[in-house]
């Protein structure tokens, strides 16, 4: 109920992308908004604030980040005081705007993990393909 109210909302504006609006997506409970501009964030927090008598549909702030694109301009203070990020984590993957980090932070740690995985294969005399 609460994502499909975002996004018919035309005051809540995304990103984007060809001829669609991109402003939310969500995994289990958990939600991630990309918004155009902090307009659309206070917008965004009034339609959070009506469903918020629901459970389960309070914004949890200590875990809420913030990751501003192109060049969109805030402050901590318009976003209620929340933490801007220079890195944000969704589903597992690392955004940011740097791109050392963001090679260091998603494949170097994944090409690190293989590694030793594949050492201690090698160890217990294991291969992809056979078991020895």
């Amino acid at each position: 109920m609460l994502a499909r109210e975002i996004r018919k909302d035309g005051k809540i504006k995304g990103l984007l992308i060809g001829n669609e609006d991109i402003k939310l997506t969500t995994f289990a409970d958990d939600m991630t908004c990309f918004l155009k501009n902090t307009a659309s964030y206070r917008k965004l927090l009034n339609v959070l604030e009506e469903y918020g008598f629901l459970p389960g549909l309070k914004v949890n702030k200590e875990k809420t980040e913030f990751l501003l694109l192109g060049n969109i301009n805030g402050s901590s203070e318009e976003l209620g005081g929340a933490e801007i990020k220079n890195k944000v984590k969704i589903l597992g993957i690392h955004f940011t705007h740097d791109w050392a980090l963001f090679k260091k932070l998603n494949f170097d740690a994944i090409v690190k993990s293989i590694k030793e995985t594949f050492s201690a294969w090698r160890w217990r005399n294991l291969t992809l393909l056979v078991k020895n």
